[in-house]
């Protein structure tokens, strides 16, 4: 990198000034598709120690591209910190002169279309001295070195010279790893073990290969001392037949008793995707490694997934319920990869946010419904949103769910609750459009139009459009701007009820930022009357895309008005059920009308929602008090009283989980999102002091739980 420096004279001190090359800006508008594939790889990884590593790796390209002449012209592959001697540089066999940059290695190679080649590298490297932890490195594990390899985003390229871009999808791969027995007794790599042999000196080898497209960032290989789990499953495959799949999980041998957890949490995965979605694992083996030394949390390399212990082992005996499901959530998620990115694979990295972690987070928000209940592991996911996306959507750097530019390696940037949770989100509010038969359907159609592809979020957007419900007229344009449009809208409900026409009017607006066009985006809902009961709903004028039989109107506009008859007493409004999507609702809850909700909706979620807007109302007030001595509401307490009467005999789904969330108060984060100006003292007085009014109410009195 080169760098100018400057020296300014300021009063009577000097400052250096280091203006650095900018790192480069990439640009969804500037994408190209790439001039030559790669068909296959072949690696080979010798192990001396962990400070040296010989690397040779055999590349078989092809010239993708029609536009240009017979002939040859300048291939550059991505190469970071390989040393390549220029006599370990070949093209089909031959010496080939090559220029090398900081970045990559350019060479002359045919260009005839569908004309393949091969070229052949040798390198070393020294596993020790890699501080990015991008690429290989090594680390220590326990009582011994682990050498990993973490690729996502851009880490190909210090492993071997390669196109480093995910749209570059080889259909092999092959592995072979050379290493000390006694100190490597374990070498893992992407696909299934062919060939296991010891070797003279003390030394074995073992020989992966895969034929499933893969792009370069779902490539992993380790080496380390490890001990393994396994067990053999018989998952449906695609033609209606059974095949046996191996699960194996490998961790340091002092944790060997906790790596059971990982196995029956993937087991679970595959089965569900495939007998609920249609979705088949297409490999005989599913790898996963559980070590310390692994930097990136968890990883969802093809086949082969690789955690940190802190993310995916559990110790029933020692751990919380907290770490159990945090650890059941990685693996889910990163297994669901399989087929959301890995399959289908997000063309740049400025997809992330659908096609890959978008799609993904509402896949593992589906099955984690599936795997605690449907109302607990809402309640859970949404706080999150709101405890750290609102956040980020409400600061001077938000940015869209789908960007058009970035800088520098992706990670740093794009990697975020915005495209994970928010992309999830915007998902989950095509399934409520759709109906979730119909979305189903839908997302089956897009999983096999781009099995083995990749794919932009225009593609994906337009697959399930092609899926959509005749009687739904959502429309794909208008909805789209939800990915690029940055911010989270406010959604402010208003209510007017007149006894003599037995009319109820909800007068809904959407705030938006200025210069932003209105959103498109489902409102569940429905009316609670005075005695508990569900009101039927029905609009004076009916427009077409609601859907009165579920609750659901459609909004589009900044502002409308809905007039529902036939109600026969005024009622309270439950609104945003199941939050059918990422926005801020405002509506001017009274406490009377919050305990009605916990008490009587048909929604749990709102019950739970009732709950913390009433916590948030009541902290709110307080903080704005001027009093020396805060005064909590005794109808707020008598709201927390209803909340412990629900342990008493009621069998609903989840319901001692959802009883808790609704005890617990309001992260300090989101109450502190609620006041303007900012002030994080009192936001905090007002929460403890709710907090101690509730234990002092109920201390004494015994509600137990019935489980």
């Amino acid at each position: 990198m080169s760098s100018r420096v400057h020296f300014l004279n300021v009063k009577t001190h000097i400052f250096m000034v280091v203006a650095l090359e900018a790192p480069k800006v990439v640009r969804r508008a500037d994408y190209k598709p790439p001039e030559y594939d790669i068909e296959s790889v072949e690696i080979v990884f010798s192990i001396i120690d962990e400070t040296r590593v010989e690397v040779s790796a055999v590349l078989e390209m092809k010239c993708a591209s029609s536009e240009i002449d017979a002939g040859a012209r300048t291939v550059t592959l991505d190469a970071i910190g390989i040393d390549i001697n220029s006599d370990a540089f070949q093209v089909n066999g031959a010496e080939t002169k090559f220029e090398k940059t900081e970045t990559s290695i350019s060479f002359t190679a045919p260009k005839t279309k569908g004309e393949t080649f091969q070229v052949s590298t040798k390198h070393v490297l020294d596993p020790s001295e890699n501080k990015q932890l991008l690429g290989l490195y090594a680390s220590p594990d326990g009582d011994s070195t682990t050498l990993l390899t973490q690729l996502e985003a851009e880490g190909m390229r210090r492993l071997i010279p390669f196109f480093d871009r995910p749209d570059v999808k080889p259909k092999k791969w092959k592995t072979t790893i050379l290493a000390e027995k006694d100190k490597f007794s374990t070498l893992l790599a992407t696909g299934e073990k062919t060939e296991s042999k010891d070797l003279e000196n003390g030394r074995h080898s073992v020989t992966f290969e895969s034929d499933v497209p893969m792009s370069p960032y779902l490539y992993a290989m380790a080496a380390g001392k490890f001990e393994k789990k396994e067990k053999t499953i018989t998952l449906p495959t695609k033609g209606g037949g059974e095949k046996p799949v191996l699960l194996e999980a490998y961790v340091t041998p002092e944790k060997i008793h906790e790596a059971n957890f990982m196995i029956s949490i993937l087991e679970e995965v595959l089965r569900w995707d495939a007998e609920e979605n249609g979705l088949y694992y297409p490999l005989s083996v599913y790898r996963m490694l559980a070590t310390r030394a692994f930097n990136a949390g968890a990883m969802e390399n093809l086949g082969f997934n690789i955690f940190n212990t802190a993310l995916s082992l559990v110790n029933y005996r020692l751990h919380s319920d907290e770490r159990i499901l945090n650890s059941a959530h990685t693996v889910e998620h990163e297994g669901l990869h399989t087929h959301s990115g890995n399959s289908a694979t997000g063309r740049t990295w400025h997809e992330i946010g659908c096609p890959k972690e978008g799609l993904n987070t509402y896949r593992d928000q589906k099955f984690m419904e599936h795997l605690i209940g449907k109302y607990w592991s809402r309640v859970k996911r949404i706080s999150e949103l709101k405890r750290i996306q609102f956040r980020e959507d409400n600061g001077a750097s938000a940015k869209a769910v789908l960007l058009e530019e970035y800088t520098g390696d992706p990670i740093h940037e794009m990697y975020n609750a915005t495209r994970y949770e928010k992309g999830g989100e915007i998902i989950r509010m095509l399934e409520v459009f759709f109906g979730e038969i119909e979305f189903k359907r839908a997302l089956q159609h897009y999983f096999e139009k781009f099995e083995g592809k990749t794919v932009t979020t225009e593609e994906l957007i337009d697959a399930i459009f092609e899926m959509k419900p005749k009687n739904c007229l959502l429309d794909r344009e208008a909805f789209f701007r939800w990915y690029r449009q940055e911010g989270t809208p406010t959604c402010r409900v208003e209510k007017a009820y007149d006894p003599e026409t037995q009319k109820l009017h909800l007068t809904v607006r959407q705030e938006i930022k200025d210069g932003q066009e209105p959103l498109h985006f489902p409102l569940l809902m429905g009316l609670i009357g005075a005695s508990g009961q569900e009101i039927p709903l029905k609009l004076e004028n009916s427009e077409e895309g609601h859907d009165l039989s579920r609750g659901l109107l459609y909004i589009s506009q900044k502002e409308q008005v809905f007039m529902f008859t036939n109600v026969m007493e005024d009622a309270v409004p439950s609104l945003l059920r199941g939050f059918s999507a990422p926005v801020k609702l405002k509506y001017e809850y009274s406490y009377d009308n919050l305990k009605h909700l916990i008490e009587h909706d048909t929604d749990v979620f709102n019950q739970h929602q009732a709950s913390e807007r009433l916590a948030l109302q009541c902290m709110a007030s307080l903080a704005k008090s001027t009093d020396d001595k805060l005064q909590i509401p005794d109808k707020v307490l008598d709201a927390y009283e209803t909340i412990l009467q629900k342990t008493e005999g009621d069998d609903s789904e989840a319901d001692f989980g959802i009883v808790a969330e609704m005890l617990k108060l309001p992260d300090i984060a989101i109450v502190v999102q609620e006041m303007k100006p900012y002030d994080y003292q009192k936001a905090n007085t007002a929460r403890n002091t709710l907090k101690k009014a509730i234990a002092a109410r109920f201390e004494t009195q015994p509600y137990i739980l019935k489980l």
